[in-house]
């Protein structure tokens, strides 16, 4: 038996791990941006729909139906995508398993540390990757949210301008 045996698998999951925590950070960073987003959307549309109208406009109930909902959809997005940065429970090596590799199994082969070891990879990955999925429909949520709202702000204005009379 090579010494090298299970290396390849071993390395298969130390990849997939390095990915997932990847994955992971991608997603938050993902969840934070809509929540900027949002932000930076409402304050432009009020912004500039406040500028172009005048402070003297009274909006149609259509228009103001229709911000409020937007309203409440960028709050729902902003709300996911910060859920979404929420740290998730992932299972690592506990303190004693670790303690066991530098005690007890010291003299275990090459092989058999590669296993053991190859193991707790796939157990962390296999959470981290439940933890990055849940935040992955957190961050979907977020971003229809945000888009539905979107809409809704683009109907409101564009409503406003066709009914809107000097």
């Amino acid at each position: 038996m090579s010494s090298d045996q299970g290396t390849q698998y071993h390395a298969f999951v130390a990849e997939q791990m390095k990915a997932e925590y990847e994955r992971r950070t991608t997603l938050e960073a993902r969840g934070l941006a809509v929540v900027t987003g949002s932000g930076t959307l409402v304050t432009l549309v009020f912004g500039i729909g406040a500028f172009v109208l005048g402070k003297d406009y009274k909006p149609s109930a259509t228009a103001v139906w229709a911000l409020g909902v937007s309203l409440v959809l960028f709050i729902v997005a902003a709300f996911f995508g910060l859920l979404a940065n929420f740290l998730r429970k992932y299972e690592v090596a506990s303190p004693t398993t670790v303690n066991l590799m530098l005690t007890t199994h010291w003299t275990d082969t090459e092989v058999a540390a590669r296993n053991v070891c190859a193991v707790a990879d796939a157990e962390t990955l296999k959470s981290l990757r439940a933890g990055s999925n849940d935040k992955a429909q957190q961050v979907t949520v977020a971003l229809i949210c945000q888009l539905l709202a979107t809409g809704g702000l683009a109907f409101a204005v564009l409503w406003e301008f066709a009914h809107h009379h000097h």
